[in-house]
């Protein structure tokens, strides 16, 4: 994880105000060249439910070069530790 990441992970978690919705939401603030396609909506809302639902398990599968890996083994980690430091990833 960045510096910046880790950063904006303790400042949320020390002010208790997350500001970021969904891991897209996150990853355009962490990286102003991110572009949010309407998969990456798709997999931000399926990540999201999938946060909010004990025991859920997900399976992306779509076509190469949309952006699957980053967000949800880079942007999705640090999106989830925010709202909750406890979480086990």
């Amino acid at each position: 994880m960045t510096d910046l990441a880790w950063r904006l992970l303790l400042d949320a978690y020390d002010t208790k105000a997350v500001a970021y919705p969904t891991p897209g939401v996150l990853a355009q603030h962490l990286n102003r060249h991110t572009r949010q396609t309407p998969a990456l909506d798709l997999i931000d809302q399926a990540l999201v439910e999938a946060f909010n639902t004990p025991d859920a398990r997900l399976i992306i599968s779509m076509p190469p070069q949309e952006g699957k890996s980053v967000r949800v083994a880079g942007d999705f980690p640090v999106w989830a530790l925010m709202h909750n430091p406890d979480c086990r990833i």
